[in-house]
């Protein structure tokens, strides 16, 4: 029995001592926070704040309208263009109908939708002239020009201009210097086809006569080649063909869309072709030449030729409008 009382004491007695030894232990203390620069790791009051995206058809089709009045606002400039109307011999022309087609990018939901198009049309001054200013857009086209006793002269490029802000080809107006159109009076006669014909020749050989007949005259050329690689398979090679003339002289036309032949520069001769230190090599030419008989009148003669060929041809064609009254305006059947 008094061992038992022993051994019981004992227990309490090391039980005590546990007890007390943990409520006597200090505790570490707590690490003090580090800043995000110590530690390497962002701060939550730096934390980007999260993206809203649209979780319904009306808000997402609320951010595509905006953007698209964006783009359109961006690209969509002010139109302004001045042009001037004139019969065949350079008169101003009063009381000409001009229509006029502006296209614009729409403010719709979708910035690649099709293009809006406003139409309208001005009437030329006692000087010839008209405006479209007070719209906005990114292209202008004049159309059609109207008159009683005058006809169109034919396709002119000014009649397309463009105003995008970021274009190279902006159309950039100005009253002092407007853009010149031509109407031809009805009583004019058109030129007609005097000459046509399909060009096959042999490069190398010499020159070739063309006889286009008697109100024209007499067209010789002389194809030339070089620069075949040693398998006399085709490459970027030199060519050129001399253009003589007898009867009637030519002047090489800036714009095939002219429609009345200039009044002097006319030569007997001309030149076409690319030499082997060309920036960037054709196989094919086509050019508008106006042109002038000893008989005095005129005409425009256009020539087409080709240097592509493998097998030592080329071809092309030539073909002749001339205007047998003796006025100077050349539009053609």
């Amino acid at each position: 029995m008094k061992r038992n009382i022993v051994i019981v004491t004992v227990a309490l007695g090391i039980l005590s001592l546990t007890v007390w030894r943990g409520c006597k232990t200090t505790p570490e203390p707590a690490e003090p926070p580090t800043s995000s620069k110590s530690s390497g790791r962002p701060s939550r009051d730096l934390d980007p704040k999260p993206i809203k995206e649209p979780t319904t058809k009306e808000e997402y089709a609320a951010i595509v309208k905006e953007k698209s009045i964006a783009f359109a606002q961006r690209n969509n400039a002010p139109i302004a263009f001045y042009g001037r109307v004139v019969d065949q011999d350079g008169r101003p022309l009063q009381g000409v109908t001009v229509g006029f087609r502006v296209t614009a990018i729409p403010m719709i939901p979708v910035p690649w939708g099709p293009d809006e198009t406003s139409k309208g049309s001005r009437v030329t001054d006692q000087n010839g002239l008209f405006s479209v200013e007070g719209m906005r857009g990114v292209s202008l086209g004049v159309g059609s020009f109207e008159k009683s006793g005058y006809r169109e002269s034919g396709f002119y490029r000014q009649g397309h201009v463009r105003y995008e802000p970021h274009s190279p080809e902006r159309h950039i107006p100005n009253r002092d210097t407007p853009v010149e159109f031509m109407l031809i009076r009805d009583d004019q006669s058109r030129a007609e086809v005097a000459y046509d014909k399909i060009l096959d020749f042999t490069w190398n050989a010499g020159p070739v006569t063309l006889n286009c007949g008697k109100m024209v005259g007499t067209i010789i050329l002389t194809p030339v080649r070089n620069g075949m690689n040693p398998s006399n398979k085709m490459q970027a090679f030199e060519w050129s063909v001399e253009v003589r003339t007898e009867g009637f002289e030519i002047v090489l036309l800036p714009d095939s869309a002219i429609r009345v032949a200039p009044a002097a520069g006319y030569q007997p001769q001309s030149h076409l072709g690319f030499p082997l230190d060309s920036k960037k090599w054709r196989t094919r030419e086509s050019c508008s030449y106006a042109i002038k008989t000893s008989g005095g009148n005129y005409g425009i003669m256009k020539l087409q030729l080709a240097g592509d060929g493998e097998d030592g041809y080329m071809s092309g064609s030539v073909t002749i409008y001339l205007n047998k009254s003796g006025a100077r305006n050349i539009d053609h059947k």
